[in-house]
């Protein structure tokens, strides 16, 4: 196989040159030249004398040498509660098929570091000859054996991946998995050949699964059924007969929140600095540069003035939205952004431990997410830009403010929170927002290497609030490093110059929900001098809100923070590894072709695009790399919440969305523990899209609710709405834009883009209610309905 590293492949790609990557062909024969002709051969093996020639079967050796030689995950691979015991895949003689020699060496250097397996990665029955997959239909199932959800039967979503001669199960959209729990895969009996005979279960599995041990087992078989075991309980329980399952395995999930823990509790060890106003560093002048802060007059001239018809809008005009107002008012938007209420605007910084590897040319300065007797350790430290937003009624006397931290999506920057900032100052609550690693100022970033800092370095050439850019009439710079777009954002976020690095993936996405609980203590315990004199938060009123990877990614902190009294999110999801960036159509076009030929897989890009998780090379990337991202937390912040903090969450998700497949959002949102509700056919879910049937949704009155969600007997507002038609940004965006038709994959592109209004301000008057009542409140915040209009809530 050519020995290309993935990195090159990836920097010519994704950095250089983005026409093979946008252009949809996948350059298949470039990598796959050199694979061997036959894929997926399992040496007639399978078990304790392997099948028949021709014939088809399951593998299930009892102590197996090679992965392909048994189902996986199992826990056949646990040693007594130290590292697994995996055989390396480059060894494998079907993973050695399936991808190059430099992934697999990653992934068997991350396999090693566990201890259990993972909750997002697909599941393998491996097989000689092929199955008809219409004999699996409805016999595919995963069974919760211990852990919080026990006795829990999930419903499979089974496929054929045919290079690797695999069987492969994940659950159905809009299911989960539970971190640090036991489960049952498997296939009822009743599985024929694609030729059409029975396939018939392994002995071995048979005796391993058997309720009468044989009488003289060997130690393999006895290894075998001690793995085995609670499956036979279950099916003791069930009734199940020892030859009701043609194939199964056992495998044990490893607990995410220890290993969370120990990253947030490393927030808590640092020492603070006293946040500034700076805001970047000028490597030509070598000198920090600062920002005034912006107030009065001059807000018209930082901001814009709006102008009809969407003066009243309090969306940020980003990207393409201000040409796409012509399809709506007949020309493009040249107006400023609304700051209705906003008094003062302060950008800064604070301080952070920078957990995220860091490469100074070819010299790694700094590795990913270190760690000294089991707690986290760093090298330098980061800068991390903020934009700080107060009301006007918050600055005669600017101490104790309520104050609500905003978290953007990924390919965005901080400025989104204005959209948050201008019904936040309706309710009287200071906003706040960060640049996400590798977004807006920290696009680019060098180290001050006798201060031991990474300062960010992007320029300030275009204002996103009016539209300007540097060397037009009237332009002030915003005081935010431009955005980038996603290779410069999204591709060093999961590593794809670093080998698609699990450990760093993960480094960098917890990076997220440990900056933010920095943010929370320097809220809490800062002196905020330096940024404004008197200035100080009231600990007890920090609200957190969020779009998309801001969402996804924060998702960690409120399982396991009791901060925040009420979160606001948006279009959170799982799986981003296999079911997003590859698959959503905004995504994919260039995701699924980059994957594809750095990684030399098998699969071609129009096959990543239809379900990027059943190729098992990808489905191995998305276990390593998965406790930095939602799957991991999600079933913690609200069902198994481990304190006893009543939560407020108000949610709003859309359907067939365009930048995150919204399958797996289903399977967020249900993790999650969210009630579901519906506010007319505007506010109600597409139900072809599939999981929808997992979602049990019902009216809510004008009146609304609040405690209507009740776990470990501790009562929670907690409600989401989803809309019916796509607009991923509909939280922060003025307009929304539809550039495929549903369903998809396959993304059939739309002759003419639908544009429409966003329901941005439906949203803010739900915003306003919920943020209201946590204020004059006590208790759990008020959920109600989206409604009313952007004039209701910001004309004069």
């Amino acid at each position: 196989m050519r020995s290309r590293s993935i990195a090159n492949v990836a920097c010519a790609l994704f950095i250089g040159s983005l026409a093979l990557a946008c252009s949809g062909d996948g350059g298949s024969s470039d990598v796959s030249a050199d694979l061997p002709d036959s894929t997926g051969d399992l040496g007639g093996d399978l078990g304790d004398g392997g099948p028949l020639p021709g014939q088809t079967a399951f593998a299930f050796a009892l102590a197996p040498t090679t992965v392909s030689k048994a189902p996986f995950p199992n826990d056949i691979y646990l040693r007594g509660g130290g590292l697994l015991a995996v055989p390396p895949l480059a060894a494998d003689p079907v993973f050695s098929t399936l991808t190059n020699a430099e992934a697999l060496a990653t992934l068997d250097q991350r396999i090693a570091e566990r201890s259990a397996f993972g909750v997002s990665g697909a599941i393998h029955f491996y097989m000689e000859g092929e199955p008809d997959m219409a004999s699996v239909e409805g016999k595919a199932f995963i069974v919760a054996l211990d852990g919080p959800e026990e006795g829990t039967r999930i419903p499979a979503n089974a496929f054929w991946f045919a290079p690797g001669h695999i069987l492969g199960l994940i659950p159905s959209f809009g299911h989960y998995l539970v971190p640090g729990s036991t489960y049952g895969a498997f296939i009822e009996a009743g599985v024929t050949a694609a030729t059409g005979e029975a396939v018939a279960a392994p002995e071995p599995f048979l005796e391993s699964v058997s309720a009468t041990a044989p009488a003289a087992p060997s130690s393999d078989l006895t290894a075998m059924r001690q793995a085995m075991a609670p499956l036979r309980a279950w099916m003791a329980s069930e009734g199940y007969a020892d030859d009701a399952l043609a194939i199964a395995t056992v495998f044990t999930t490893q607990p995410s929140l220890p290993y969370l823990q120990s990253v947030i509790d490393a927030a808590d060890d640092f020492t603070l600095e006293p946040p500034t106003r700076r805001v970047s560093f000028d490597t030509v002048a070598n000198d920090y540069i600062t920002a005034d802060a912006v107030e009065g007059a001059a807000l018209d001239t930082y901001f814009g003035v709006p102008t009809a018809p969407f003066q009243y809008n309090p969306g940020r005009w980003a990207g393409g939205s201000r040409a796409d107002a012509a399809a709506l008012a007949g020309a493009p938007y040249t107006g400023g952004t609304l700051h209705h209420g906003i008094g003062r605007v302060i950008n800064g910084s604070i301080v952070v431990p920078a957990l995220n590897q860091f490469a100074d040319g070819t010299t790694i300065k700094s590795r990913a997410l270190t760690f000294t007797a089991g707690a986290p350790t760093w090298t330098l430290d980061a800068m991390v830009p903020f934009s700080l937003f107060l009301c006007d009624g918050q600055l005669a006397n600017p101490a104790d403010l309520p104050v609500a931290i905003f978290t953007h999506g990924g390919t965005s920057i901080r400025a989104d929170a204005i959209s948050l900032a201008n019904v936040n100052c309706l309710s009287g609550i200071a906003t706040i927002a960060l640049d996400q690693p590798f977004h807006g100022g920290r696009t680019t970033t060098a180290l001050r290497e006798a201060e031991g800092l990474i300062v960010p370095t992007r320029q300030d050439d275009e204002n996103v609030y009016t539209g300007l850019e540097a060397g037009d009439a009237g332009f002030v710079g915003d005081a935010i490093g431009d955005a980038g777009g996603p290779t410069q954002t999204v591709a060093p976020l999961f590593a794809i110059a670093d080998r698609f690095d699990p450990a760093i993936i993960e480094a960098n996405l917890l990076t997220i929900p440990f900056e933010t609980k920095l943010l929370v203590r320097y809220l809490k315990e800062a002196d905020w001098s330096q940024v404004q004199q008197g200035l100080s938060f009231d600990a007890d009123l920090i609200f957190h809100q969020s779009l998309s990877f801001g969402t996804s990614f924060t998702t960690a902190l409120m399982a396991v923070s009791d901060d925040f009294r009420g979160v606001v999110n948006s279009v959170g999801s799982v799986m981003m590894v296999s079911a997003n960036l590859p698959v959503a159509p905004s995504n994919a076009a260039l995701a699924a072709p980059i994957l594809q030929t750095a990684l030399g897989l098998q699969s071609t890009p129009d096959e990543l695009k239809a379900g990027a998780w059943r190729d098992p090379v990808i489905a191995m990337f998305q276990w390593l790399s998965e406790r930095g991202e939602a799957v991991s937390y999600a079933p913690f912040v609200l069902r198994h919440r481990s304190s006893t903090k009543v939560m407020s969450v108000l949610s709003s998700g859309d359907s067939w969305d365009e930048t995150l497949y919204s399958p797996p959002q289903l399977s967020f949102n249900n993790a999650y523990g969210l009630e579901v509700f519906e506010a007319g056919a505007e506010w109600t879910l597409d139900a072809t899209i599939p999981g929808a049937e997992t979602v049990d949704a019902s009216p809510l009155a004008a009146a609304g609710t609040e405690a209507n969600v009740t776990y470990d007997g501790r009562m929670h507002s907690a409600g989401l709405f989803y809309r019916g038609a796509s607009c991923h940004a509909e939280l922060v965006a003025p307009l929304c834009r539809q550039n495929v038709d549903p369903p998809h994959p396959p993304a059939t592109p739309k002759a003419t883009p639908n544009i429409f209004a966003s329901p941005i301000c439906q949203l803010q008057h739900q915003i306003v209610a919920f943020n209201n009542s946590l204020l004059t409140g006590s208790g759990p915040g008020l959920i109600v309905p989206p409604s009313g209009t952007c004039d209701d809530l910001y004309a004069p």
